[in-house]
């Protein structure tokens, strides 16, 4: 039930906006209220009469007196639609419906001309119902950013009035005037999950935007410093910043706000989005415009920033800093407190805040041969001054450098990243399992070894809770670890229910998720965790995934702080691209290079292949997978050889059966043979009246006379003793040599080796 009334001046308020009491008989009384059956049919059957007697309703739940307050509503509303108005370029029905579509496609909708349209100049307000709820403090955030990916997928043709982003806005229902059509789509609600583009991108420019202000609030805390430490006192700059709200000095340049919020849109900008934000004593803009204009500081995020007197040498001194300062200076008499010496420390202490290469205490450089020896020998002392200096080597015994921090095999190490890459379906998921267990319980499961018991956070954002809740006890019955023998050190989560984004990549570039990144190293260091197994890394992000510079930020800015951050390994489970049946190294990771490039160790699984199978004797009716794990990329230690793994099935009391990795060793041909049995071999061939044959589809075949000294099937084992033969010829034992038979043709035959008999 939505509140609803009958012309702009409806309204149940207990007190006008004028301030004198509403003289109303409903002042103080809820709202009359419509349901969405209610509005579809009006889009049916439109009212058609003045504007000013048109009926309107809420986006919003809320039906109390003060609902159409947008700080109330903010605050209370619970908001089940997205609502769009759009005005400009007399977009046909078609063009509106199509766009629709690939924003929220297969959602329901309605769509109908205003009061106002013509046939020449069209203009439509779609509406489309939310499977759940928006709070007010999200709403506005997320309509504009709908309104985005509206002007995105239209390539700039559907621009929507940026009012209704407004928490406490009336939107007025179907009015037919001089042209009318409409649309129905019955389908189910809009749904919004993290994941949806209109999310993904609010969530991008909130990250963008708070990590920008957070470098403005720092940046101001440290100029700040810098006068307490100068003993300069306050700045031109600051008495320009107290003379003047960011707010005013946003509407003097022309800056448009949205309603009564904190949003403005730059004059620069060529979308409807509002995207620079007021924060007091100082702004934050995503606008790229803004950026092309050199408005502000550039933060580390791709936003701009700034006070009020950054807009102030944009606007009014063609970004002259110095210039507006001598201006302001001149004009309003503030430096007369200052001697020449404090002159220019005064305008502002340290570097131009425009710039990225501050000191990092902010004590700004000195140019004398004295300050620069003092400044030299401070630095030798640990000291930091901001300079940057060759540091020298220092030899230190060998014996007294901490060896490498090992925690599995020469895969996993303390702070640093690795990566596993597989095609899809080889078990690799089924491997990080057991490998989780094998670190939490300090048992050597598949061969490898483990640095003792470890504390372990599997993060698997594909499968659902359940589903590793089987595979994990599949793998705790088939390796016989009892409930209680990783005692609380294996946690482990899943991407359904707790999703993980690191970097979100738009218009600006790419940006690091620091809150999330904040987050994961809190919760890290209380658990104390060891190693990070994330699975698969596709997945913990939301950047192009071949963009090298993109991928690259999120391996080193987000994965690699987190294991520095946390003293732990980071594993990254990665797919490898198609690789059309043939076998993949490391370097086969889906995407960009960029995620091996910052790995100090990379792995790669292969399938068994046929042939493989077939000179391992592994029988048609073995239904195990079989894969071979090998370490190609190893930076810090040596490549490591080939190691075999196999996915064999394990029945739960449930019914269910799980499939779970172990270790599986290639057959030994030689496994029971000694020297003697070689040396009875080398008699039986010496001692045969006629040339043994090499080939197996010859007679006599050599193959034969040695299944019978060893005692094993000539048919069944006739593969083995064919590699047996070969081993044999390689190390000398036996040689291969043409001798000619009766009918004077010349075939290879099998002898003893030159003094082995």
């Amino acid at each position: 039930m939505f509140p609803t009334g009958v012309g702009q001046s409806d309204t149940r308020a207990v007190t006008l906006s004028d301030g004198r009491p509403n003289p109303h008989s409903s002042a103080g009384t809820n709202y009359a209220t419509i349901t969405g059956a209610e509005i579809v049919k009006l889009v049916l059957e439109p009212q058609e009469v003045p504007k000013t007697s048109a009926r309107w309703f809420m986006l919003s739940t809320y039906v109390a007196c003060d609902a159409r307050e947008h700080a109330v509503q903010r605050e209370r509303g619970s908001f089940w639609w997205l609502c769009v108005d759009i005005d400009q370029n007399n977009l046909a029905l078609t063009d509106v419906s199509a766009v629709l579509d690939a924003v929220a496609p297969g959602a329901a909708r309605l769509v109908y001309s205003t009061r106002s349209s013509t046939a020449d100049a069209r203009r439509w307000r779609a509406m489309l119902p939310l499977r759940e709820a928006l709070t007010g403090a999200d709403y506005t955030d997320t309509a504009l950013a709908f309104f985005a990916e509206l002007a995105a997928a239209s390539g700039g043709a559907l621009l929507a009035d940026p009012k209704l982003a407004l928490t406490g806005q009336l939107t007025y229902l179907p009015n037919r005037g001089a042209f009318y059509e409409q649309e129905i789509l019955r389908a189910p609600p809009l749904a919004l999950p993290q994941n949806h583009p209109v999310i993904r991108r609010r969530d991008a420019d909130r990250v963008v935007a708070e990590a920008a202000r957070r470098e403005a609030a720092e940046h101001r805390r440290r100029k700040a410093a810098e006068r307490l430490a100068l003993g300069t006192g306050d700045t031109p700059v600051d008495a320009f910043n107290a003379a003047n709200k960011v707010s005013d000095l946003l509407e003097r340049y022309g800056y448009a706000r949205l309603g009564q919020t904190n949003s403005w849109r730059s004059p620069h900008q060529t979308s409807g989005t509002y995207a620079t934000r007021d924060f007091g004593d100082h702004w934050v803009s995503l606008s790229g415009s803004d950026a092309s204009h050199d408005i502000g500081a550039p933060s580390t995020s791709g936003a701009r920033f700034g006070d009020g007197f950054d807009l102030f040498v944009a606007y009014e001194h063609a970004g002259d800093f110095e210039a507006a300062v001598m201006t302001y200076v001149d004009e309003h008499r503030v430096t007369s407190v200052f001697n020449d010496a404090k002159r220019q420390s005064a305008i502002w202490p340290g570097p131009d805040p425009r710039t990225r290469n501050d000191p990092p205490n902010g004590v700004p450089q000195t140019t004398s041969d004295e300050d620069d020896a003092v400044g030299l020998n401070e630095q030798a002392e640990g000291t930091d001054v901001g300079l940057r200096l060759p540091k020298p080597f220092l030899w230190v015994d060998p014996a007294l450098i901490p060896p490498r921090p090992w925690l599995y095999g020469r895969h996993l190490l303390r702070q640093q990243v690795s990566i596993t890459v597989a095609p899809g379906g080889i078990g690799k998921s089924s491997n990080s399992i057991v490998e989780a267990l094998a670190m939490a319980t300090g048992r050597r499961l598949l061969g490898e070894w483990v640095l003792g018991p470890l504390r372990v956070w599997l993060y698997n954002l594909e499968d659902p809770a359940e589903e590793l809740q089987r595979r994990i006890t599949a793998a705790m019955v088939h390796h016989q670890i009892a409930p209680d023998l990783a005692g609380g050190r294996l946690f482990v989560d899943s991407g359904r229910d707790r999703p993980l984004c690191t970097a979100f990549q738009m218009r600006l570039g790419t940006s690091i998720n620091v809150p999330e990144l904040d987050a994961m190293t809190a919760e890290m260091l209380a658990r104390q965790i060891d190693v990070l197994i994330v699975d698969p890394f596709v997945s913990s992000h939301q950047v192009n995934e071949n963009d090298n510079g993109a991928i690259d930020l999120v391996a080193k800015q987000y994965w690699v702080q987190l294991a520095h951050r946390c003293n732990c390994a980071v594993e990254l489970v990665h797919h490898t691209r198609k690789l059309g049946g043939e076998d993949g190294t490391s370097e086969a990771g889906r995407g960009a290079s960029a995620l091996l490039g910052a790995a100090r160790s990379g792995r790669v699984l292969n399938r068994m292949t046929a042939e493989d199978r077939e000179k391992a004797g592994i029988g048609a009716s073995d239904s195990s997978v079989y894969f071979s794990l090998v370490r190609d990329k190893a930076n810090l230690a040596p490549s490591g050889k080939r190691e075999w793994r196999r996915l064999v099935s394990v029945d739960l009391a449930n019914g269910d059966s799980v499939g779970v990795v172990e270790k599986w060793d290639w057959p030994d041909d030689f496994a029971g043979i000694s020297a003697r049995d070689l040396h009875a071999v080398q008699q039986a061939i010496d001692a045969s009246p006629d040339p043994l044959r090499y080939s197996d589809q010859a007679s006599p075949w050599v193959g034969k006379v040695i299944a019978d000294v060893l005692g094993i099937d000539v048919d069944g084992d006739r593969k083995r003793i064919r590699r047996m033969v070969e081993a044999w010829l390689k190390s000398g034992a036996l040689v291969k040599r043409d001798v000619t038979d009766d009918g004077r043709r010349s075939r290879p035959c099998i002898l003893v080796g030159e003094g082995a008999v």
